[in-house]
């Protein structure tokens, strides 16, 4: 998912709601995975709450620092590590 929000298109989105609209506009798309950058979602009750909000896509949640520090982008390393 993305760690900063697009201005027009998913500004005021949280995870869940990502979720939901990719599974609305697009229900044939088959994900297996979703990287969540663990300080975006850091109390375990949220992550509960993602991990039942996956399901409609069958996918799986995966909590991993991946985000380049002081900022709003992934870290491509950290990224590498977390798909490994």
């Amino acid at each position: 998912l993305n760690l900063a929000a697009e201005p027009g298109e998913t500004a005021g989105f949280s995870v869940e709601r990502h979720i939901h609209v990719l599974a609305q506009h697009a229900p044939g798309f088959s994900v297996h995975d979703i990287i969540v950058d663990s300080a975006r979602v850091p109390g375990e009750r949220e992550r509960d709450q993602l991990r039942r909000t996956a399901t409609i896509l069958d996918a799986h949640v995966e909590f991993a620092d991946v985000s380049r520090p002081g900022t709003p982008l992934h870290d491509p390393a950290r990224l590498a590590a977390a798909l490994e």
